[in-house]
C-alpha cells in the first residue's frame, strides 16, 4: 500500500509533458467505514496541493467539474457513490490535466474507471486516533515527506537525462 501511494504521489508531482501520451493517475482509496479513506485523502490532497477545500463531492456537470480543475492541482472527492459511465468519461477526460482522488467503499462503485484507476484498499481501523492527533503527526512530518518525495523524484529526471 506504502509503495503504491508513493508511486502515485510521484507520477502527480510530475508534469505532464505530453498531453495526448501521458495521463495524471487516478487514486482510488477504497474501504468500509471507518477506515481512513476521507483522512487519507485530505492528507495526500494538503501534501500536494495545499487548499481550504480539499475534498469535493463529484460534480454532476462539467462546468462545475472545470472550475474545480481551474481551482486546484489535485482534484479529491470523497464518498463517490456509484460512478456513472457519463462521470467516468468527464473524469477521464481530466486524466491529462489533474491527478485525481477518489474515496469510496466498493470497487464496483467505480467500474466505470476500470484501467484508469490505481486501487488501494484500506481496512478498518482498529484502534482509531483522534483526527487532531493525525494533523499534527502530519504537520511535524510534512516537510520530510515532501523533502523525500521531491527527492526521489530528482533522482527520476536526473536519471531520465542520463538515460
Amino acid at each position: 500500500t506504502w509503495q503504491t501511494l508513493v508511486t502515485w504521489l510521484l507520477g502527480a508531482l510530475q508534469p505532464v509533458t505530453c498531453p495526448g501520451i501521458r495521463k495524471y493517475p487516478i487514486l482510488a482509496l477504497i474501504g468500509p467505514a471507518p477506515c481512513g479513506k476521507t483522512v487519507a485523502a485530505k492528507l495526500l490532497v494538503q501534501l500536494l496541493d495545499p487548499t481550504m477545500e480539499p475534498l469535493h463531492s463529484l460534480p454532476n456537470t462539467e462546468r462545475i467539474l472545470l472550475r474545480l480543475v481551474r481551482n486546484h492541482h489535485v482534484l479529491a472527492f470523497d464518498d463517490t457513490g456509484k460512478v456513472s459511465p457519463k462521470k467516468a468519461r468527464l473524469l477521464s477526460e481530466l486524466t491529462p490535466l489533474r491527478p485525481m482522488i477518489l474515496s469510496t467503499s466498493n470497487t464496483t462503485d467505480i467500474r466505470n474507471l476500470d484501467g484508469l484507476t490505481t486501487k488501494v484498499e484500506l481496512s478498518q481501523v482498529e484502534k482509531p486516533v483522534s483526527q487532531q492527533e493525525i494533523w499534527e503527526a502530519f504537520e511535524q512530518q510534512r516537510p520530510k515527506i515532501l523533502g523525500a518525495l521531491l527527492t526521489l523524484l530528482s533522482r527520476n529526471f536526473s536519471a531520465s537525462a542520463i538515460g
